[in-house]
């Protein structure tokens, strides 16, 4: 695998995380028993969600960035 490839596969692992992190707050909203709704309810939710995820996609986001441009500078350097 490339390391585009490798690049492109963290930047996706971190879309998947965050897209995780706002459907857990909405099952969450939806499910609770409080006749709320709204965006602060939401928010309520949000932070209920552990900020692991949060963490954890921004990890792979920098990841993949790094490793998409770690191929761009060898692929550079290749062809000079």
């Amino acid at each position: 695998m490339t390391r585009r490839g490798i690049g492109f596969g963290f930047c996706l692992i971190a879309a998947i995380l965050i897209a995780t992190k706002y459907l857990s707050a909405a099952i969450y909203s939806t499910s609770s028993s409080s006749s709320e709704h709204g965006s602060d309810a939401f928010q309520f939710w949000l932070d209920s969600v552990d900020h692991s995820l949060t963490l954890l996609s921004v990890s792979a986001l920098l990841i993949g960035i790094a490793y998409i441009i770690w191929a761009e500078w060898i692929d550079r350097k290749q062809k000079i």
